[in-house]
């Protein structure tokens, strides 16, 4: 293939989606004022799913990953919550909410039940602001809020978590409402665990390794990729995935040079695209080595909406060196449908 035509058709477009790694404690060495000592930093990753405590017809699905140091700081990694309605006699599923937090804090509080000390309650307290899926459309930045209770406080008495949001331009709560009532989001707790932050990331990174062994082979193979004019299945994971690359022959001509960039926009909204590098070595791409960083971002089952969507692309290379560089830059239009 010619070099130069090879450059404007050295685009792919993929969708992914993938899970996170789940986590619990132990003692870090903090080095400072010329001693060292000994603190605890732990990773906690909570997560609840199982019926709605509330609605017999739903399942909800809530998970949070904070980090603190006890008594004195805490902190939020992420957190989001889904509430699905099921047919009882079909089992079809159909999302109500799916809510992300983009930035908020962790609060925890502990204490005992009685003087004795017999029971003990010790609540998390998340909130922040995020964006929510329901079926009436997308709200951004609403404030959210997610409880994860680990001990014997009501209203279930046990081990459960509850999830809100609320609009401020709208009357009222959306969704899962603010009150401890009838109408809100809870179910029972179904995982605590905590690690320290040196183990966790080392689980994060083995975690993140095989994302992108998933995300290439997803590539590779063509799984679930969403094309312009496709009919996509929103109970299946989709994939959005765009690689840039640059053979040997076209960094000798000072052609497709870094730095790259990528932005789509679903609907409008532009979404956190993560990338990594891989070095086609075999060629299996074009027929001959090149080094490809590959964009993607993963999109969990129902968490498209139903109905017809657009991608918007935008990707951007350089041409010769120094004074002499210019940028090229190509933009275009998909359109698919989710059902």
């Amino acid at each position: 293939m010619k070099t130069k035509l090879k450059v404007l058709m050295a685009f792919t477009i993929l969708f992914l989606v993938s899970s996170i790694v789940s986590v619990m404690s132990v003692t870090a060495v903090k080095t400072g004022g010329g001693k060292e000592e000994n603190i605890t930093i732990v990773k906690n990753h909570m997560t609840a799913v199982g019926p709605d405590l509330w609605d017999e017809n739903a399942r909800v699905e809530i998970s949070a990953n904070i980090y603190y140091e006890p008594f004195i700081s805490s902190g939020l990694d992420k957190a989001s919550f889904k509430k699905i309605s099921v047919d009882p006699i079909t089992l079809e599923e159909t999302m109500l909410y799916h809510g992300t937090l983009k930035e908020g804090d962790a609060f925890w509080l502990e204490w005992w039940v009685n003087p004795a000390g017999e029971l003990w309650n010790s609540v998390w307290i998340i909130s922040g602001i995020g964006d929510v899926k329901t079926q009436d459309g997308t709200y951004t930045d609403v404030f959210i809020s997610i409880l994860f209770c680990v001990g014997w406080i009501e209203p279930q008495g046990g081990y459960w978590a509850w999830a809100g949001f609320y609009e401020q331009e709208y009357e009222g709560f959306i969704g899962p409402h603010g009150s401890f009532g009838q109408e809100g989001t809870l179910t029972g707790l179904t995982q605590y665990e905590e690690i320290g932050l040196e183990q966790y990331y080392s689980i994060k990174q083995d975690s993140i390794k095989q994302e992108h062994e998933t995300v290439l082979n997803a590539w590779l193979n063509r799984d679930n990729i969403i094309r312009n004019g496709d009919d996509v299945n929103i109970a299946e994971t989709n994939y959005v995935l765009l690689g840039m690359l640059q053979s040997d022959e076209e960094k000798e001509d000072k052609i497709f040079n870094l730095p790259w960039t990528m932005t789509i926009l679903l609907d409008g909204e532009e979404i956190e695209l993560s990338s990594f590098w891989w070095h086609d070595k075999e060629g299996v791409l074009i027929g001959e080595p090149t080094k490809v960083l590959i964009f993607y971002h993963i999109y969990e089952p129902w968490s498209l909406g139903w109905g017809p969507h657009t991608l918007d692309h935008e990707t951007s290379f350089y041409n010769g060196v120094g004074n002499q560089a210019w940028q090229e830059v190509m933009q275009f239009q998909w359109g698919f449908w989710a059902s």
